[in-house]
């Protein structure tokens, strides 16, 4: 297995491997064919560089590595998953990956204050009931925090708890 061939064959078969469990982020996927290239010693760091460019611009054309793809696969997924995750634990995660800033911006476009209303009214009603005393104050201070750290805008955890307080 001394060939670039050889080896192109070798990672490819890693790499669609690599995908075919989930999507991943152009990081990730570079990520997984510099470290099988690292393994191997038998090319130079100039045809090691050929072959990984060959790779990425080989995937690219299969589109299975695309970011913006990716980073709307992801929130689509999170805004339909039963636990609700803020625009904020989004845009953490997709920048984690290697998703570029405008990326992000253009896909979170998509998740507005409404969606984030939904995902707190959400939340709040599955932590309420886990609550001691669902109607003290305490149990609002709780929910409030709970949600903070959990990444959502204070405006909406605030319209979502006080609707919750005022109907019960």
């Amino acid at each position: 297995m001394n060939s670039k061939e050889d080896v192109y064959e070798k990672i490819i078969a890693q790499v669609l491997n690599f995908l075919a469990y989930q999507s991943r982020s152009q990081k990730e996927v570079l990520g997984k064919i510099e470290r099988s290239l690292a393994k191997i010693k038998s090319l130079t760091d100039e045809d090691k560089a050929q072959v990984k460019d060959q790779l990425l611009n080989y995937l690219t054309e299969l589109k299975l590595v695309n970011d913006e793809a990716f980073a709307k696969t992801y929130l689509q997924q999170k805004t339909a998953s039963p636990k609700p995750v803020s625009k904020k634990a989004i845009s953490q995660f997709l920048f984690r990956k290697g998703i570029s800033k405008d990326v992000v911006d253009a896909v979170l476009m998509d998740y507005t204050n409404d969606d984030e209303y939904a995902a707190v009214t959400k939340l709040v009603d599955k932590k309420i009931k886990t609550l001691k005393s669902p109607n003290s104050q305490t149990a609002k201070q709780k929910l409030t925090s709970y949600l903070l750290t959990r990444g959502f805008s204070f405006d909406v955890i605030r319209r979502v708890v006080d609707t919750q307080f005022k109907v019960q």
